[in-house]
């Protein structure tokens, strides 16, 4: 749905919120279907809206999950907060627009809400319902190596499916209400078997899966090395560039670096899978990149330390040299004034000399 600049100026500024769809998604926008499905997301257990696209001209379908924009930034360490303690939130829309000299020129910005917000429409894989449909059987088969393996029954594609669709609704609303084929995901993470149809007449084999713990190992691990292949090329992705530079300056050590991409893909693969599978799954070595970590907080404690030193210092021969610039007050000098007194002259002996009429 298109909105214009009038409408938005109609309405209530709250009433809209901004969703950030992929280039591949807005550029196809007319013939593409997205449908909000709300469920409980696999790793934070709390009501998420999902959103399912629809292609109308291939019907295909695919999943993504709309996660919340954070509005406080890590990268800006002076960043302005209301008094309740939470970063400002403004959105401003403007538009293109054309004159009539044929050059461009911006309308002015209309404000979206004061506390608007932005959500990012992020691919989300069936898989990961998958992984967490599984969990507890595999780790009770993980727990048990020794036991019977009676809840890893081998079962045909279409038993499966009917088994997971009656025990999970929302992976049962994804096959038959917008047809997801499931099949591309189960031989990711499960064995196969392939074994001859009971039917004498029919030649061909019939596929039966069971879910593996071993292939998941694989696929996470796999997943983890690729991401972290993207990160090291920071360079294409300018947040993480900027993440670097402002929390570790200077040139990183390629081991350092490299441990660091590594860990932070694994936080980011912890946003979409269980933190047990990625603990089977994931054993790097740390610690060389803690200890590089825990220096540099050392250096940069330090750093403070001599700054807030050389701080006190400043402000303190300041006020000094201030006190010593102060105007002297001037002192007037008091000159003591003696009254005279007059004495009364009367007769006396030598009068006759000064001829004094009296």
């Amino acid at each position: 749905m298109t909105i214009s600049i009038a409408e938005l100026e109609e309405r209530k500024k709250n009433d809209y919120r901004v969703i950030l769809v992929p280039e591949s998604v807005s550029d196809s926008s007319s013939d593409t279907k997205l449908i909000t499905v709300p469920n409980t997301h696999p790793i934070t257990g709390k009501m998420t809206d999902f959103l399912i696209t629809q292609s109308e001209v291939d019907n295909s379908t695919s999943l993504s999950v709309l996660d919340r924009i954070n509005w406080k930034n890590p990268n800006v360490k002076n960043q302005s907060y209301t008094p309740d303690g939470k970063p400002y939130r403004c959105l401003f829309i403007t538009k293109g627009d054309t004159t009539a000299s044929g050059g461009s020129s911006l309308i002015p910005a209309t404000i979206l809400g004061s506390e608007p917000d932005i959500y990012a429409m992020t691919p989300f894989s069936p898989l990961y319902f998958l992984l967490e449909y599984f969990k507890p059987i595999i780790q009770k088969k993980h727990q048990n190596r020794e036991g019977n393996d009676n809840d890893q029954r081998l079962l045909t594609y279409e038993d499966m499916m009917d088994e997971i669709c009656e025990r999970d609704e929302f992976l049962g609303k994804l096959v038959h209400s917008f047809n997801f084929d499931l099949k591309k995901y189960l031989e990711i993470i499960c064995d196969s078997t392939s074994i001859p149809s009971m039917d004498s007449d029919d030649e061909e084999l019939s596929v039966f899966y069971k879910p593996s713990i071993e292939k998941i190992k694989q696929f996470l691990l796999t997943k983890v090395e690729g991401l972290t292949e993207r990160l090291i090329l920071k360079d294409q992705y300018r947040s993480i560039k900027l993440r670097w530079e402002t929390m570790y300056p200077g040139e990183l050590p390629e081991e350092i670096k490299l441990s660091m991409c590594r860990k932070q893909s694994v936080l980011l693969l912890s946003n979409f899978v269980d933190t047990w599978y990625i603990k089977e799954s994931v054993d790097y070595d740390f610690s060389k990149l803690d200890c590089y970590i825990q220096k540099v907080r050392e250096r940069e404690n330090a750093e403070d330390m001599i700054n807030e030193s050389l701080q006190q210092l400043h402000e303190g021969t300041a006020a000094v040299l201030s006190a010593q610039n102060k105007k002297v007050k001037t002192v007037k000098k008091q000159v003591k004034t003696v009254k005279s007194s007059s004495v009364a002259v009367g007769k006396g002996a030598l009068d006759m000399f000064f001829k004094k009429k009296i």
